[in-house]
């Protein structure tokens, strides 16, 4: 994954929006922004936000990515809601599970998160941050 860690980005880009990436948010002029054109060009891996592969659940954090405070879903079996937002984790849990009117504790647990991408892309794995982060 590519990761951009410019003026407190620190998350993923896929490949072929790193240039306007670099145009738009750091104002990167455009022969260097060539110059990563060319590397970019060489990369073996397509991906986006939405295809893009997460580490499991409850590995050590990547390096570089922000670790955030979240919620997961206590009543999801095989991929559980994970979010930031307490608000939509519990609207998750009154649509999906019917949980109305639920305790917090008896609908999410309190979990540390890192996701590759941010800006409404988040797609969010659980971390332990008590491991080591991963070494690149």
């Amino acid at each position: 994954v590519l990761l951009c860690v410019g003026d407190g980005c620190r998350c993923a880009v896929s490949p072929a929006a790193i240039s306007d990436h670099l145009r738009r948010k750091h104002k990167v002029q455009l022969e260097l922004r060539k110059q990563v054109d060319r590397y970019v060009e060489g990369f073996p891996f397509t991906y986006d936000y939405s295809t893009v592969s997460l580490p499991r659940d409850g590995s050590a954090p990547q390096p570089v990515v922000e670790v955030v405070d979240g919620f997961q879903c206590k009543h999801c079996q095989q991929s559980p809601y994970k979010t930031q937002d307490r608000s939509n984790a519990r609207k998750h849990g009154n649509k999906v599970h019917n949980k109305k009117r639920a305790a917090d504790e008896d609908l999410l647990d309190s979990v540390k998160l890192q996701s590759w991408f941010k800006g409404g892309k988040e797609r969010y794995w659980v971390v332990d941050d008590s491991q080591q982060p991963v070494q690149p």
